[in-house]
């Protein structure tokens, strides 16, 4: 559907719809928080609130997923596709460990689209060509 809507819009709209959204978002489902970002907390500190991150900290720096940035939260992120962790054991598959969920099973790569439901934390897999 979001495709749909940005093939319609100029260029200047779709830079002014995507200047609109925001670095990360912390969304509560059934009981667990979730932070969702692009690509990581770069320079992570426990307790640095999330709206102090900079930009390049959020889009650009890779996450660690042999380390648990929270206890009590789930950070899902994108930018480092599946395939490229070395300690994941279906790679091309969403990826989870240690409270991190990496969805990015590189579809720009020529591998799969995923996409993980909260609500019942089912996968979605659809094969890019």
């Amino acid at each position: 559907m979001l495709i749909n809507i940005i093939k319609g819009l100029t260029k200047k709209a779709v830079i002014e719809f995507i200047s609109e959204f925001d670095l990360y978002e912390e969304v509560h489902v059934n009981n667990k928080v979730y932070v969702l970002v692009h690509a990581g907390l770069g320079n992570f500190k426990p307790d640095r609130p999330l709206w102090e991150y900079e930009l390049d900290e959020l889009v650009w720096e890779r996450p660690n997923y042999e380390f648990q940035y929270y206890s009590d939260k789930y950070v899902i992120t994108g930018h480092t596709p599946t395939m490229s962790i070395e300690t994941n054991p279906r790679p091309g598959y969403i990826y989870k460990s240690n409270n991190n969920i990496a969805i990015d099973c590189g579809a720009g790569f020529g591998g799969k689209l995923a996409c993980l439901c909260l609500e019942t934390e089912e996968e979605f897999y659809i094969k890019c060509e």
